[in-house]
């Protein structure tokens, strides 16, 4: 789904220059070994796993120089689509969408905050067996 969206805007990537990382080119000689597909692929596997770089240049087949520049570029390219989306609707917008519910109970609202909670292992501190209690799921969790 990220691919997706991303893949509207792809025509835009600036591959960081093998001479100088700071210099953008609008095309990399080594990056057409690589799909833009697999190359989100490879970016997704850094961002999550941490990966080596020279782990990522054995399985893609490519030099870890390639895998670095790949990943610069891809950085910069998410950044400069996720940082142009609009997370913060306007006032209006935001009461074209509330439900008739809503606008009767809270006629005021601007934002609605939720919270995630993920299941741990129970902590041997008894301090933080009690942070992290939650009644509502009956476990420790983490909360974010």
């Amino acid at each position: 789904m990220i691919f997706e969206l991303l893949q509207y805007h792809e025509h835009f990537i600036q591959y960081t220059s093998r001479d100088d990382p700071a210099l953008c080119l609008s095309k990399s000689i080594d990056n057409h070994k690589l799909s833009a597909e697999n190359q989100f692929f490879l970016f997704i596997i850094q961002l999550r796993r941490a990966t080596d770089e020279q782990e990522l240049a054995v399985y893609f087949n490519i030099s870890q120089s390639t895998i670095s520049r790949i990943v610069i570029s891809w950085t910069r390219f998410v950044y400069s689509v996720v940082s142009s989306i609009n997370l913060r609707p306007t006032k209006d917008q935001i009461q074209q969408a509330l439900p008739l519910e809503m606008k009767k109970n809270y006629p005021y609202v601007r934002v609605i905050v939720d919270c995630t909670e993920f299941e741990i292992e129970q902590p041997t501190n008894p301090q933080a067996q009690q942070d992290t209690w939650s009644t509502y799921k009956k476990t420790n969790t983490a909360k974010g």
